[in-house]
């Protein structure tokens, strides 16, 4: 009798495994099967949208309310045809796509609860920005998602005021030093013309603060903008400084200075009592006949 109900439970334990097993291969069949339909569908989206951009372009015409509508309706292709067709757009025609489409849908998209729309709001806003956006980017910096927040920083370093870089500066200057290198790995990506104009707003955020972590980061985003290096009256004051972080953020931008400038400084700086700050020192003029930074 025992054994006989033991038979039995096996026997229901393996009926129910192997349905879970039919059901688990049923549900993979099925969502791969809307995933075709939905990826023939965003395929047939994204070639109607550049085909009107082409008659747009090629006719100079004003936009069309249905490129307008279509283009709103499915904004992620609409990305993905200006991604590959943005060089050939020429700057006025990409500006009115911008105002009359992208922004709009920007300001729409980031007051969403989905962090993924937030993060396309961040990819629109890559095509042009107005003051009016500055204080959406802002917000979009404290977003929980670190890709969203990667994607406002594009675009603020990308069309920079002085007030969007010092919340940059204040927001990322409290972060890890991971995520803060992923952030600089955005400013070689600029123009010259943007970098000049960004390095302006760092030196002033340089300048102005009074906090060591932020000066710390100011210090690391001024090292890969080139037009930025420059003699900082205050550079001294900060390799003197005790916070141990500034006072190395500020050896490395002296390192990217001529070494007609460093040299000395570095000299200085072995006799230092703080071990990391003689090691430091002591790599950075082992590279001094290294013309790069």
């Amino acid at each position: 009798m025992f054994s006989h109900s033991i038979d039995e439970m096996i026997k229901r334990i393996a009926l129910y495994q192997f349905s879970l097993l039919l059901m688990a291969i049923f549900f993979f069949v099925l969502l791969k099967f809307f995933y075709k339909i939905r990826h023939h569908r965003s395929l047939h989206h994204q070639k109607r949208i550049n085909d009107l951009l082409e008659v747009w372009l090629k006719n100079n015409i004003p936009l069309s309310p249905t490129l307008i509508a279509l283009c709103k309706q499915h904004i992620f292709e609409c990305l993905r045809c200006l991604s590959h067709t943005q060089t050939t757009i020429p700057p006025k025609h990409l500006q009115q796509l911008s105002e009359t489409i992208l922004q709009p849908k920007a300001r729409q998209l980031s007051t969403s609860r989905y962090w993924i729309k937030q993060y396309l709001s961040t990819r629109c806003y890559e095509y042009g920005v107005t003051l009016k956006d500055n204080p959406i980017l802002i917000k979009l910096l404290q977003n929980k998602m670190f890709l969203t927040r990667l994607g406002a920083v594009r675009v603020i370093v990308a069309y920079p005021t002085r007030e969007t870089i010092n919340r940059l500066i204040q927001t990322f200057s409290k972060e890890r030093k991971l995520q803060q290198s992923l952030v600089l790995e955005v400013l070689p990506t600029l123009r010259p013309v943007d970098q000049q104009k960004l390095s302006s707003y760092i030196l002033y955020a340089l300048m102005t603060t009074s906090h060591d972590y932020e000066k710390c980061f100011c210090y690391r985003m001024a090292r890969r903008i080139q037009p930025s290096l420059q003699i900082l009256p205050w550079l001294k004051k900060d390799i003197s400084s005790q916070n141990l972080e500034l006072k190395l953020a500020a050896l490395y931008y002296l390192d990217c200075l001529p070494d007609e400038i460093k040299i000395t400084r570095l000299t200085q700086m072995l006799d230092d009592p703080q071990f990391e700050v003689r090691a430091v020192a002591s790599k950075l003029l082992g590279n001094t006949q290294d013309t790069s930074c």
